[in-house]
């Protein structure tokens, strides 16, 4: 991955686990059990906890939001995308941007927090990683049919290809 910069970031964060009537836990798996919704749950507030770990960084907002509209071919069962949204610290009016830097020059870090939930959270697909400074352009992590947790390919001409990205690309809104 090359050194950050301000088009890497699609990064989406949940501050609940509803939005609207979306929720990773329904209507895909509603016979989820107790076990396994603390699984899940616990998961996100690890991914929180580490994020926030980060010198200079800010979990402005977190959401998930179905992916079926957006995606041809997804993993079976699995419809809900993970957003987190990363913002900086403000010193002196200014907003602080090295803590999100860190975190989006480290494919390690990201694929770490998007296995985690996306292991513990049975119809999560994908986690994304954005910022107020490239809003609508991030970086996707999902899980591939062969089961491993990789990182999206940004495409420029999916438009002209189909209304709907194939899994497994991403896009700059």
């Amino acid at each position: 991955m090359k050194l950050f910069t301000f088009n890497w970031i699609k990064i989406a964060i949940l501050n609940s686990l509803l939005v609207g009537n979306l929720s990773i836990f329904s209507p895909q798996n509603p016979a989820l059990s107790q076990t396994e919704v603390e699984a899940c749950k616990a998961a996100i507030s690890n991914a929180k906890n580490r994020i926030q770990q980060v010198p200079y960084v800010v979990i402005q907002q977190n959401w998930t939001r179905d992916n079926s509209e957006r995606y041809l071919n997804l993993p079976p069962g699995r419809n809900i995308e993970y957003i987190f949204h990363l913002g900086g610290y403000r010193r002196n009016g200014r907003e602080l941007i090295t803590g999100i830097q860190t975190i989006g020059n480290s494919p390690q870090f990201m694929k770490s927090i998007s296995q985690e939930i996306i292991t513990k959270c049975s119809s999560v697909n994908s986690v994304s990683f954005g910022s107020t400074f490239a809003p609508g352009c991030g970086i996707t992590w999902g899980i591939m049919n062969d089961g491993t947790i990789k990182e999206f390919t940004m495409v420029d001409d999916w438009e002209v290809r189909s209304p709907k990205l194939k899994w497994g690309e991403s896009v700059c809104m």
